[in-house]
């Protein structure tokens, strides 16, 4: 749920492999052909994330490729950061591996992430905090889509709970 530069910005030293937590505090763009380091671009977006073990480990198996960089995602090329623009076709380099659409933009990952959270349970005000937002408001006007496809969900149970309920009596009465 990290947004691009976040991501990129991201040092070893960000990250508590004990806890596997993960403390976004900065963001990488450029301005003017610049590359510039500041803080993230809300009070909110300034925050910590828990990982799950299976991400830690890939991240520990990443580091051990370039040990000596203090950058959590290095290019590869220059072992510095990564230009925005090189995150972007490499991301639709593996969409097009992938057989994936092209027109899924890499902001879009980050909408997937707080779809499948909220699907899947977790609650929307951990989502809004995890994504950075400034409340879950916010958050559920940005994914209002989900939560209308969790309405009908919930109707389909009533209408199957009314049913079977309707179904029992029926039987009593017989």
């Amino acid at each position: 749920g990290l947004r691009r530069g976040e991501l990129l910005a991201l040092h070893w030293d960000d990250l508590d492999v004990e806890t596997r937590i993960l403390t976004i505090n900065k963001q990488l763009h450029y301005i003017d052909g610049e590359e510039l380091i500041s803080e993230p671009k809300t009070a909110n977006a300034i925050r910590t994330v828990a990982l799950p073990k299976q991400t830690v480990d890939l991240l520990i198996e990443e580091h051990n490729k370039h040990p000596e960089s203090p950058l959590m995602f290095c290019s590869p090329k220059t072992m510095g950061y990564w230009h925005p623009n090189s995150i972007v076709n490499l991301h639709r380099r593996i969409l097009m591996t992938a057989g994936i659409e092209e027109s899924v933009r890499f902001h879009d990952l980050r909408h997937t992430f707080a779809t499948m959270a909220i699907q899947n349970g977790v609650d929307v005000k951990t989502v809004a905090n995890m994504l950075g937002h400034y409340s879950a408001v916010f958050t559920l006007d940005a994914y209002t889509h989900v939560t209308d496809e969790m309405r009908r969900g919930a109707a389909e149970k009533i209408e199957g709970f009314i049913n079977n309920t309707i179904k029992s009596c029926a039987i009593r009465t017989e």
